[in-house]
């Protein structure tokens, strides 16, 4: 059972792009863990939370100091991947939360191009509301003539001072948007890979 719980934290290492080396970690002999029994694993993930759970169940009567060392160890080594997963979790949360506070700018811009044919210049862009950035971002501007949308994070964690910039793209009476980044892709919405 040992080595499956093994071959899921590789592939837990995989999925979160973190990889593990599996022939740093004992062997189920030098854990020194029982014959029989079972173990379990639960693995939770809500909006703000990723939790790992690791349950055994034997005798009460075989537990041994040896064997509930077995226990923390396993259930260490599945928080060194829980934890970097949910802190990319929380990154790519953030980038989203920026990307949706761009949603009313967005709207505004296609607006205006359905109404005069270009992108608003300079003495235009006070028509359009931009809403005072919320953290994530520590910044929203747009470009004039342009139409495109800086998203600026910050001002403080990994994201500080990274940008997201959406460029429209209009086509046939619709605005499309592109979006460019200097943040890494894996914390990038689908739509912006």
């Amino acid at each position: 059972m040992y080595y499956a719980y093994l071959q899921l934290l590789a592939l837990l290492g995989d999925a979160a792009g973190q990889p593990v080396d599996l022939l740093a970690l004992p062997t189920a002999r030098q854990l020194d863990l029982p014959e029989r029994g079972t173990y379990g694993l639960q693995v939770n993930v809500t909006d703000n939370r990723v939790a790992v759970e690791l349950t055994f169940e034997n005798n009460p009567l075989e537990f041994t100091l040896g064997q509930n060392l077995s226990t923390v160890a396993v259930a260490g080594i599945l928080a060194a991947i829980a934890i970097p997963a949910y802190q990319g979790y929380t990154l790519r949360a953030q980038v989203l939360a920026g990307l949706e506070q761009a949603a009313p700018v967005r709207a505004a811009l296609a607006r205006y191009h359905a109404e005069h044919g270009h992108y608003p210049p300079a003495s235009a862009l006070t028509e359009i509301k931009l809403p005072g950035p919320r953290p994530p971002l520590a910044d929203i501007r747009v470009a004039p003539e342009s139409g495109q949308i800086m998203l600026t994070f910050g001002p403080s964690g990994r994201l500080a001072d990274r940008h997201l910039v959406l460029s429209p793209v209009a086509e046939g009476g619709t605005v499309r948007w592109r979006c460019t980044s200097d943040l890494d892709t894996r914390l990038l919405p689908a739509r912006c890979r």
